[in-house]
């Protein structure tokens, strides 16, 4: 007559398995999270990482000159809320341009704009499309998600505002 396994045979069995091969185990585990932090650690030396830190310190000096010659119209938290607000405007199906539109109808200067831009991110953003997340700058989720005539807008807004910069 056969016995039946119980949950103590089981148990033992699956400790007996854990006894045998914790050491290959434990090396596994210690190397793919050694690997891991090894290459975080190893993605700041990229031409990329290294692009993103140009690009970051280039908007961070342009906005102070521009602080000097003409000051934030806002506090920073509201370039933080506007970055939202246009990062909003393209989820779901359609884009709200007329959000978008808004927002830049707001910036009354160019430190505005640039204060957007680094509220936006440094100099990216991951925004997430279907579920899949892209880094993108400001202007290339504007470009992303509005067609040229609607850039056109948003430039001929920025233009009509004495900004000299443009998507």
């Amino acid at each position: 007559m056969a016995t039946q396994p119980t949950k103590t045979n089981k148990a033992a069995k699956a400790g007996g398995f854990l006894l045998k091969y914790y050491k290959p185990i434990t090396y596994i585990g210690v190397g793919v999270t050694a690997s891991y932090f090894l290459a975080r650690f190893l993605q700041k030396f990229t031409k990329e990482s290294k692009r993103l830190q140009d690009e970051k310190k280039a908007v961070e000096t342009e906005l102070s000159k521009a602080v000097k010659e003409k000051p934030l119209s806002y506090p920073e938290s509201q370039y933080q809320s506007f970055a939202r607000v246009i990062q909003i405007a393209g989820f779901d199906l359609g884009t709200d341009e007329a959000a978008i539109y808004n927002v830049f109808r707001s910036l009354k200067n160019n430190a505005d704009y640039l204060a957007l831009s680094q509220a936006w991110g440094k100099p990216t953003r991951k925004v997430y499309e279907w579920g899949i997340g892209r880094d993108m700058t400001l202007q290339q989720f504007i470009r992303w998600e509005m067609d040229q005539k609607e850039v056109a807008k948003i430039n001929l807004i920025l233009k009509n505002r004495n900004i000299k910069y443009r998507i």
